[in-house]
């Protein structure tokens, strides 16, 4: 079995608190605190990127061939984790609603994760 991670931004903090299910059982502190005090979750993708980085949703992604970049996003349309690319980018990469499938199964998609949403919101300007 898969192991399941998570990790929640505390606002108050301005930093990650992790969780797996794994090494910690599913009703722990955890779970109250992320309720208790409002904390947007996110859960690991199961990939990483090219310097063996975890790849979170809420992830800023930068393509190495066109310095792109995109956010890890949960897309609706396509039930499943998707980049969703801002900024300069290859054209052919985005679909009409600006997704691009997130497989990760081009070679030449020798992305890195350059921070997130919560640490890093100048990324996306």
């Amino acid at each position: 079995m898969r192991t399941v991670k998570f990790r929640a931004w505390d606002k108050k903090l301005k930093g990650f608190h992790y969780w797996d299910s794994k090494s910690q059982p599913e009703n722990n502190i955890f779970w109250a605190m992320v309720k208790a005090e409002n904390m947007p979750l996110t859960q690991y993708t199961g990939l990483k990127n090219k310097t063996k980085k975890e790849v979170y949703e809420n992830d800023i992604i930068e393509c190495s061939y066109d310095n792109g970049k995109a956010i890890v996003k949960y897309s609706e349309h396509f039930a499943k984790m998707s980049l969703f690319f801002f900024g300069n980018c290859r054209k052919d990469l985005k679909t009409k609603l600006g997704v691009g499938i997130f497989d990760w199964i081009y070679p030449e998609m020798e992305s890195v994760v350059i921070g997130n949403i919560y640490e890093n919101p100048e990324l996306l300007k």
